[in-house]
């Protein structure tokens, strides 16, 4: 299955859905870059809503990891939303849950933004 990319914004913070499985190939590269460009643009605030992601092999791992490390980098801050039970055993069996969060859901993630605005 193709991955699908939607982007909407909600309260000044990206979310980013995602659809589909994150392995190898050209819409994971489409979708890296998408991410890539929105971080460097300016957008300090992103939710990856991961809900509709089925499966994920190692390059759609890297690709996470190098978003969460690219918008760091950056200054802002990126969270994980609505991950599967096979995705967070994964994030799990690779200890990268100990290098970002996932939240329950997307309004958890954007609950945990506003909260981290508010208080800067």
């Amino acid at each position: 299955m193709a991955l699908e990319i939607t982007v909407k914004e909600v309260d000044s913070i990206d979310v980013v859905s995602l659809n589909g499985t994150l392995t190898t190939g050209t819409t994971l590269s489409i979708a890296e870059t998408k991410i890539q460009k929105l971080i460097e643009s300016g957008h300090k605030r992103v939710v990856l809503d991961l809900s509709q992601v089925s499966y994920s092999d190692s390059a759609g791992l890297g690709m996470l990891v190098n978003a969460h490390g690219v918008m760091e980098s950056h200054g802002g801050e990126l969270r994980f939303a609505a991950a599967n039970d096979k995705l967070r055993r994964l994030f799990q069996l690779t200890h990268t849950d100990r290098i970002f969060e996932v939240d329950a859901d997307v309004q958890a993630a954007l609950n945990h933004l506003r909260q981290a605005k508010a208080g800067a």
